[in-house]
This record gives structure tokens, C-alpha cells and sequence, in this order.
């Protein structure tokens, strides 16, 4: 078991519970490149490439698993900035599209599950196949069956815009009535 990892884990989580006392999301950032320059926190060390755009990507290759110093720094390093940046933002504009996201989001994360795959199985039946191709076997994968499954990316993009402002109006609602019934405790966890 890679203890090292859950160390990693509990220190992180540790310094966001603290974060609100000194503002320590900042550092998360500011630790990251000094880390990453000085070969330090191995298993996926730095290394210069050939080219720039090659460097950057090196640089920015950590290793999710086992859990990395590295990763959690660049992952929530960032959003923790981002979150102590915009902290006493007024709930308007793209600001209160995002806290309505945000103050739901296990809402957001369960319906949109049903919701994507209620509309690839349109979208399926709409292309003319049966639903039952959704379901993919290893059979039909290994023969190769569906090699034309799918759509272009700008497709996938389209839907994925077209999810958030499906999504959008039902997470307002459930923000509203979550706010309603604070007697409610469940209410909290979803």
C-alpha cells in the first residue's frame, strides 16, 4: 500500500480546511513549479525534451496513481487560487451560473448521468439503430462491429453545452428549494 499517497491526501485535505484561516489555497500554486523544477517527489520526474511545447508537456506529465504530491498540486492548487480569488463575488452573471452549479453538485452529478445517457439512447434510435447497440459486448468489440460508433468531437461539444442548459434551470430549482428547507439535513449531502 503506497502510504506515502494517503499522506499526500490528508495533508492536502488539511490545508483546505485551514485555508479559510490564512489563506494558504494560494501557496498550493506557488509550490507546484518550485517542486516540479527540482526533480523532487518522484515517480515521474521533469525532464527537458527537444522542443518547448514538448518541455510543457513534460512538465506538466504528473502521476495520478499513486497518488502524487505533484498531481494534487497542480490539480487543486489551481482551483484553490481560483476559489480564494473569487470568494466575495456577488451572485450575478457567469459568477451565479457557477455558484448554481456549485452549490449543487451532487445534484448536477447524478441527473446528468441519466440525462447523458437518455440522450445518446435518442440520439442512437434518431441514427437509425436499435437502443440494444449501446450496449457494447466485448463480442462486438472484439469483431469490430462498431467501428462508425460515435460522433466528431464538435458533436460531443455541442452536447455537452447543450447538457449544462438542460441542466442549468433544474439545478436552479433544486439550489431554491435546498435554501427553502434548511430544517431538511439530507438536503445538505446532495
Amino acid at each position: 500500500m503506497n502510504y506515502r499517497g494517503w499522506a499526500h491526501y490528508v495533508g492536502t485535505k488539511r490545508t483546505i480546511e485551514r485555508g479559510s484561516e490564512d489563506n494558504s489555497p494560494r501557496r498550493h500554486a506557488v509550490v507546484f513549479n518550485p517542486a516540479r523544477l527540482e526533480f523532487i517527489w518522484r515517480p515521474n520526474p521533469w525532464s527537458p525534451q527537444p522542443t518547448l511545447v514538448y518541455s510543457i508537456l513534460s512538465f506538466l506529465n504528473t502521476t495520478k496513481y499513486p497518488m502524487s504530491l505533484q498531481y494534487l498540486l497542480m490539480t487543486i492548487g489551481p482551483a484553490l487560487v481560483f476559489l480564494a480569488l473569487t470568494e466575495g463575488v456577488e451572485n450575478r452573471g457567469i459568477a451565479g451560473i457557477i455558484l448554481t452549479f456549485g452549490s449543487v453538485l451532487f445534484f448536477f452529478y447524478i441527473v446528468h448521468i441519466y440525462l447523458i445517457h437518455f440522450l445518446s439512447l435518442v440520439t442512437i434510435v434518431i441514427s437509425g439503430r436499435s437502443w440494444t447497440d449501446y450496449i457494447i459486448t466485448a463480442e462486438a468489440y472484439l469483431n469490430q462491429i462498431t467501428p462508425d460508433f460515435g460522433y466528431p468531437l464538435y458533436v460531443v461539444y455541442l452536447v455537452w453545452a447543450l447538457v449544462l442548459v438542460i441542466m442549468y434551470p433544474l439545478c436552479k430549482w433544486y439550489r431554491a428549494y435546498k435554501k427553502s428547507h434548511p430544517e431538511n439535513r439530507l438536503l445538505a449531502y446532495i
